[in-house]
């Protein structure tokens, strides 16, 4: 990817992200209802209802070449709302 601003905080893709949120939180939240984290605590990128932000999650599991396109973590769903938030730049 070239042209971006090199303004904001580095992302690190690796390790976790600090927050409140629990796993089960953003899969009620965000998904679809009835759904279940994976196995490894993570969540499928198909359950969630919101084409835009599954999206987004897809194009995060894929820059961080993650081995599993289909699931995302914690980390990975918090940058995805991120990425959808209203941010105002002076």
């Amino acid at each position: 990817m070239v042209g971006f601003s090199k303004r904001g905080a580095p992302i690190s893709l690796l390790g976790e992200r600090t927050g409140d949120e629990m796993v089960k939180d953003y899969i009620a939240t965000y998904c679809r209802p009835r759904a279940l984290p994976t196995r490894d605590g993570n969540m499928n990128i198909n359950y969630v209802t919101q084409l835009p932000l599954r999206t987004i999650l897809f194009i995060i599991a894929r820059f961080a070449s993650s081995s599993t396109l289909h699931e995302v973590s914690k980390s990975y769903m918090h940058y995805g709302i991120e990425c959808l938030e209203r941010i105002v730049f002076n």
